[in-house]
């Protein structure tokens, strides 16, 4: 499996924004899925202009769905930010705006179920932060210090499956890859029907040229992710599977 596959693999857990620049003040999310960042010079009841590095475009405003005062990337930081201070109320809000761009959806999910469980007392808010911390170092780039606050995490709350899949992803992602089987392996132990655990495991696997363990995994996920209604997910795994078969 080529390197760029593994890449491709993992988009679900980005850590960078598609387009982080701060002359580009906001985001425009449309009915269809699709966005952009730009800076709205103009706004009626009917349309909005966007200034888009010196080019303006006309959007009406029946085909957008959301428009984010500042970049969405800045608003899940904020969201994560919120929920760090215990401030859950105002963090769901804002997550489960971000969770309708595709790019930010995952982490955003993520998010909020981390918040709700430790509001409902499924897990401890200890816990809860430390992973809150680990999205929002990763999301910095300082990887290093994201995986010691999902071992953090983990370690107040051994028993959560969230934690050990974000935890095997980053790992990925750091090219640690025994570190991420592991704690993959932990994930499914936890929970079989795991369907992120059992795709990136797959992946992963067929990465490392275990083709059969990996397809296995793969074929696993796709019917948890139907029960799920992922279908981004499944058309992901099953475009991976068609290439490797």
């Amino acid at each position: 499996m080529r390197k760029g596959t593994i890449t491709t693999i993992f988009i679900c857990l980005v850590w960078v924004f598609t387009v982080k620049n701060p002359v580009l003040a906001e985001t425009i999310l449309f009915k269809t899925g699709k966005f952009i960042n730009g800076t709205i010079v103009e706004k009626t009841d009917a349309y909005i202009k966007v200034d888009i590095y010196g080019v303006k475009l006309t959007y009406y405003l029946d085909e957008i769905k959301t428009i984010f005062e500042k970049r969405a990337d800045l608003v899940y930081l904020d969201a994560l930010k919120d929920a760090i201070g215990l401030k859950f109320q105002d963090a769901r809000k804002k997550l489960s705006a971000t969770a309708d761009l595709v790019v930010l959806r995952d982490l955003s999910l993520a998010a909020i179920k981390a918040v709700d469980d430790a509001e409902n007392n499924l897990i401890s808010q200890e816990s809860a932060v430390y992973f809150l911390k680990g999205l929002l170092y990763c999301w910095e780039n300082k990887v290093d210090e994201g995986i010691g606050n999902f071992l953090n995490a983990i370690a107040a709350e051994p028993e959560y499956e969230l934690f050990y899949v974000y935890l095997g992803a980053t790992y990925i992602g750091a090219g640690k890859f025994q570190d991420a089987i592991d704690t993959l392996q932990k994930a499914l132990a936890i929970n079989t029907d795991s369907p992120e655990a059992n795709h990136f495991l797959g992946s992963l696997y067929v990465h490392l040229d275990r083709r059969p363990e990996g397809i296995s995994y793969l074929e696993k996920s796709i019917p948890l992710y139907q029960a799920q209604g992922n279908t981004e997910k499944i058309k992901a795994v099953n475009e991976l599977l068609d290439k490797i078969r």
